[in-house]
């Protein structure tokens, strides 16, 4: 998935803003509403292929215009609020390891120009005590002495400085503002008071001396880079990039530039604007393509992903193919910056973009539908067809017309003018990324791509949620008693939240946080994750427009997207959007706040890719750096490595089984018939009187690095453990729940003996785009033996309290719904491709 289509939302578009006046690197290798109906005819599969993929040969891949306009743009008026950017893009453009203003010691200089050729190799306590603070780790070095006082044991100081020297990688202090608005770095180096707030940039301290009031850190790229080379593994997965695009490149090779049905989209590297770049000659073999990552927490973080950890900076207000690894070469690697992704708040630093909250500014929102009797200036545009604009704005334009509005703000007469021109493009000031060479980075605003985390798991909820609840805000000309969408309120919302909050003990645990009772705790520090199960996974699935949406996303959230899912999500998202703006815009000037950005945003993603990389590592660095531990560990193979030794057996293929019972079991007469039945139907010949004891197993870990428990031991914990029992299996269209993993050395190899539920209800399914799986439990009638590889995933199936708002026929007992874990295959579900269809069974 690429960034190939259109901008992030910052208003771009203007046609559909309606306004509401309220350096190179050397290193070395080793309800359901009748009203709800389509607006727009759905997409065919030709004019799809051109929206995600235009074609790809060496003709016509040249280089997209990236104008050199910064020398063009005038510097700000002297009284704007905005400060004059372009000193610190002139000052990165000129940027040298010699810079005097900003020395490098002369071991990291003499590192980054000549590489350590040894391999990396670290083994010592330090880093296997991991995560251990120092406190711990002096604690274990002392008990060691004195089991083994003749051994030579690094204090923690000692081994700290081993490890920097090692692999070069040192942190770089800075000064900057006691309030976090800037530091003291570039133009403003030689500043003795803050720029912003006028705050003194030293003290006196006891001793006399000036001592700086505030420091941040950086940690250069350049080392992080050279130790990842240093190391034979390491190296290997650094090939990953090269021979991935390789692979894309030879499928596009062999179908005339298209993807076609049997494409999966799986990284960034499958997007048009990177593989310009390549057939350009842009990013080489060797070369590193960097994402900057940045987000708002107690401090500002940023992240180079692989993952690399570029800097942190106090809180708490915001800053104002090498084809064989193991041969020992040196070699220069430049460097290609990809994409820059942040949360709202930190993008709109990054970017230069205005966002969309500012004091005493007026507010634009993207409107397709024009409201009635509506004549604003610059806004009087016809209906318009979303289809037809995506198509229409490929990444060129987007270039093409960023770096025409980026001109047209430089020119600004005064503030006023300044204000209007910003307001007319979205642009309040050039973006810093702009100080880096075009041949080594994607062109912006190209490398600026959607929020795939925010967005669908914070911005669109608190869109939808509030309309609902009937708190959403509202004009003087409206009332919120001709909302007929307000359905969650009163009681109604406190027996909703209640529901939510009771299908806890049903989520599996690799799951993992399972939403709160939302009446009682979405203002109190909600999380994102918890937004994502909630309003995709139990919101209201009788409202058809609602999961269009849900099922547009969850499709997108996917590691691996087919051609075809890809394809129905965006006929789905773009006619969520269209119905929308019917149900709730409705053609009402005095609606027109309620057409937030995020809700035209999503049209785009289907060509963006999704990144939840910087919240997880923030979640990990209170603990990965109390050490310079190696933080990228395969937590897959650790988990492994974990289970074989506790007793289990290694199946194979991702498949461990794990916890093995002491004796053989004695199975039911209705379990013996399912055994029998499944042996007879693989070839067996079995005599009348054929009985059998089988080894139980409590759990089967498997490729997705989900456990499945079964019944028996889930029972045996008294409820002390979230279900995780139900699983997907690659068979028909059914659900099971796996009873329990069984073996003995007459089966020739491990089974699973589940209890099915039956098939569900297609008309709720197909009405509900496809979200809503509802079903009922067959019990003892459901008993059945599979292979223990067709178990794809662990899934919820939580009792269904929606189903008797359709019916009241006796099918509304003993019946449960489905929630699949979002960022899983739900291929299954969607029905699109008939070799992942999938069953569902219960370990009951």
């Amino acid at each position: 998935m690429g960034c190939s289509v259109l901008l992030p939302f910052d208003g771009y578009i203007i046609e559909l803003l309606a306004q509401n006046s309220a350096q190179s690197t050397s290193t070395s290798l080793p309800d359901l509403n009748d009203q709800q109906g389509n607006i727009f005819e759905d997409l065919d599969d030709t004019n799809m292929q051109n929206v995600v993929e235009k074609d790809i040969n060496a003709e016509n891949m040249k280089d997209f215009p990236d104008l050199n306009i910064l020398n063009e743009i005038e510097e700000p008026p002297a009284e704007t609020a905005t400060p004059n950017f372009v000193p610190f893009i002139k000052a990165l453009e000129n940027a040298s390891l010699d810079n005097p203003c900003e020395q490098l010691d002369t071991d990291m200089l003499n590192t980054i120009r000549n590489p350590p050729q040894e391999q990396l190799s670290i083994k010592n306590l330090f880093l296997a005590m991991g995560n251990a603070s120092e406190d711990t780790y002096n604690r274990v070095r002392n008990a060691v002495k004195r089991r083994h006082p003749d051994d030579d044991i690094l204090s923690f100081y000692q081994v700290k400085k081993l490890v920097t020297e090692l692999t070069g990688i040192s942190p770089l202090t800075h000064e900057m503002c006691i309030n976090s608005c800037m530091g003291y770095t570039g133009p403003f180096a030689l500043n003795t008071t803050c720029h912003y707030c006028s705050e003194e940039h030293y003290y006196t301290n006891s001793n006399g001396k000036q001592v700086a009031k505030k420091q941040f850190n950086t940690i250069p790229l350049a080392p992080q880079i050279q130790a990842l080379w240093r190391t034979t593994d390491s190296a290997k997965n650094l090939c990953y990039r090269e021979n991935y695009t390789n692979q894309v490149l030879d499928e596009l090779s062999k179908s005339s530039g298209h993807r076609n049905n049997k494409s999966i989209f799986r990284d960034f590297f499958d997007g048009k604007d990177y593989l310009d770049a390549v057939l350009d000659k842009r990013i080489k073999p060797g070369d590193m393509t960097l994402l900057l990552s940045i987000d708002v927490s107690e401090c500002w973080i940023y992240i180079w992903k692989h993952v690399l950890i570029g800097g942190f900076i106090p809180g708490p207000n915001k800053p104002k193919n090498i084809d064989n690894a193991n041969r020992n070469i040196t070699f220069l690697s430049h460097p290609f910056f990809a994409l820059a992704t942040a949360d709202g708040p930190a993008m709109a630093c990054i970017n230069g973009f205005v966002g969309h909250q500012g004091k005493n500014s007026s507010q634009y929102y993207p409107l397709l539908q024009k409201p009635t009797d509506y004549i604003v200036a610059d806004c009087d545009h016809n209906d318009r067809n979303l289809t037809e604009l995506l198509m229409e704005f490929t990444s060129k334009k987007s270039v093409e017309q960023y770096n025409e509005n980026l001109k047209y703000v430089g020119e600004s007469e005064n503030p006023t003018d300044f204000k209007r021109r910003w307001l007319n493009t979205g642009i309040c000031k050039p973006t810093i990324l702009s100080s880096l060479s075009p041949k080594h980075r994607l062109a912006i605003p190209l490398c600026f791509p959607l929020d795939l985390m925010h967005l669908p798991a914070l911005n669109i909820p608190d869109l939808f949620i509030p309309l609902w609840r009937g708190t959403f805000e509202y004009d003087k000309t409206d009332s919120r008693d001709s909302w007929d969408w307000v359905v969650l309120k009163g009681d109604v919302w406190k027996e909703h939240g209640k529901q939510v909050a009771d299908i806890t003990p049903y989520i599996p645990g690799s799951f993992d946080r399972p939403p709160r009772n939302p009446a009682e705790k979405i203002n109190s520090g909600y999380k994102a994750w918890e937004f994502l199960l909630y309003f995709f996974g139990l919101g209201p699935s009788y409202y058809k427009n609602y999961t269009k949406c849900v099922c547009g996303i969850l499709v997108l959230l996917q590691e691996n997207i087919s051609f075809p899912e890809l394809k129905e999500s965006n006929k789905l998202l773009i006619s969520f959007i269209n119905e929308f703006e019917t149900l709730y815009i409705q053609c009402r000037a005095d609606h027109i706040h309620m057409a937030r950005p995020s809700m035209h945003a999503i049209a785009n993603i289907a060509c963006e890719t999704e990144r939840w990389t910087i919240e997880r590592t923030i979640g990990n660095l209170g603990e990965e750096m109390k050490q310079h531990s190696n933080p990228f560990a395969n937590i897959s193979e650790r988990g492994l490595q974990k289970s074989l030794k506790s007793g289990a057996q290694n199946l194979g293929e991702g498949y461990v089984l794990q916890g093995k019972e002491n004796s053989s079991y004695s199975i039911d007469p209705c379990e013996q018939a399912a055994l029998r039945t499944y042996l007879e139907n693989t070839g067996a010949n079995l005599p009348s009187t054929w009985k059998v004891s089988i080894t139980r197993w409590a759990k089967l870990k498997l490729p997705t690095n989900q456990t499945a428990r079964t019944r028996w031991k889930e029972e045996a914990s008294q409820g002390l453990t979230r279900c995780s029992r139900n699983v997907m299996v690659c068979t028909l269209h059914s659900l099971q729940i796996m009873k329990y993993t069984l073996q003995n050395t007459e089966l020739g190899k491990p089974l699973a003996m589940v209890a099915c539920y039956g098939p569900r209800n297609e008309g709720l399914f197909q009405k509900s785009s496809k979200t809503y799986w509802t079903v009922q439990h067959l019990r003892a009638n459901g008993i059945k033996v599979i292979d223990i590889k067709s178990i794809t995933s662990v899934v919820m199936m939580a009792p269904d309290p929606r189903y008797s708002l359709f019916f009241r026929d006796g099918t509304e007992k003993d019946r449960w719904f489905l929630m699949q874990k979002p960022m899983q295959r739900i291929s299954a579900m969607l029905d699109l491709s008939d070799s992942e269809n999938g069953e569902l069974v219960d370990g009951a």
